[in-house]
């Protein structure tokens, strides 16, 4: 099957006065088509979102390294340069809905303008043929078309967040990044969002999920890629990762979840992830690893096959590495 995303060695790092940031470090993973899920999971500052930013290209100036190939259906777009990559692939063929999107619709527009206002920009098409296309997209994420007249303040936060999601879609992208699309919300109106991006994974949209939520994660997508301190620490198929993690990250962060059928109570993970100005020499999680030995200590590990579509970095998985005599 051809691959709809295909990205190697992405790298994103900061400038900052006390040592360069680390942001986006290596990360490689690859996205099926059509209609496929890659939940991106992992805790607050680990480079979930600077992943989001690095693939749509929306840089910081304080942005000291970037690098890395993305290809998109087997066409290198990182090799375009930034105005074709504005004008070939962003919102086109990739489309980002950034953290708190809700929170920058403009307050004096009306809804309607605002989805139709890219394509106003470029003059493509008539005003009454893009209120058509609007209604739609407002009609396929579960809103009346009556909310095309309507202002931001009119709109609930469920409501608005589904506004974001049709104007994200109206070039008719197929891909979408969802970098925390239910943070703000409450639980039912959650539940909605979910079953909104499920409806739009069937209709063939595929769709890179941002969360620190792992069970969220888990709900829609069938690849999870778990991040740590800017490296991919664990990729697989969501029945791989959940039912048989690798890595002691992926494992610690499923313990931390509460559990219906289960007394035993959520565990949580110790310590805190590292400075990515000053990282450690050997692996990342060493610090909060309590598997670590003297190897994990001296040199960081490479991706290590698992199973067949499963990798871990984790020296306990190289057969090569002489076991841990000694732990930490």
């Amino acid at each position: 099957m051809a691959k709809l995303l295909e990205v190697r060695n992405l790298i994103l790092h900061y400038a900052d006065p006390q040592g360069e940031v680390r942001a986006v470090d290596g990360i490689s993973f690859d996205l099926e088509e059509p209609g496929s899920a890659l939940g991106i999971v992992g805790e607050s500052g680990c480079g979930k979102s600077s992943t989001a930013n690095a693939l749509m290209r929306h840089l910081p100036g304080n942005t000291a390294r970037f690098e890395g190939e993305v290809s998109l259906s087997g066409e290198l777009v990182s090799a375009f340069d930034a105005q074709r990559f504005h004008r070939e692939v962003k919102w086109k063929r990739m489309a980002l809905v950034p953290q708190g999107a809700m929170n920058s619709l403009n307050p004096v527009m009306r809804i309607g303008n605002q989805i139709i206002e890219p394509y106003l920009v470029s003059g493509q098409r008539t005003r009454a043929d893009l209120r058509r296309k609007a209604e739609a997209l407002l009609e396929q994420v579960g809103l009346p078309t009556s909310v095309y007249s309507l202002y931001p303040h009119e709109l609930s936060g469920g409501m608005k967040q589904r506004v974001m999601i049709a104007a994200a879609l109206i070039y008719d992208p197929s891909l979408l990044i969802m970098d925390e699309p239910t943070s703000a919300l409450d639980v039912s109106v959650q539940a909605q969002i979910m079953n909104l991006l499920k409806d739009l994974v069937a209709e063939g949209l595929s769709i890179i999920f941002i969360t620190h939520d792992i069970a969220l994660a888990s709900d829609i997508c069938n690849q999870l890629a778990v991040v740590y301190a800017g490296q991919l620490v664990e990729i697989g198929t969501a029945e791989q990762v959940l039912h048989a993690p690798a890595h002691p990250y992926a494992r610690k962060l499923l313990a931390s979840i509460p559990r219906l059928q289960d007394g035993a109570m959520p565990e949580f993970i110790p310590g805190t992830p590292p400075d990515l100005r000053v990282l450690p020499a050997g692996c990342r999680f060493q610090s909060r690893c309590d598997q670590a030995w003297d190897l994990c200590l001296q040199q960081p590990p490479p991706p290590l096959p698992i199973q067949e579509g499963q990798t871990a970095r984790c020296w306990l998985h190289d057969p090569q590495a002489i076991g841990p005599g000694e732990t930490m």
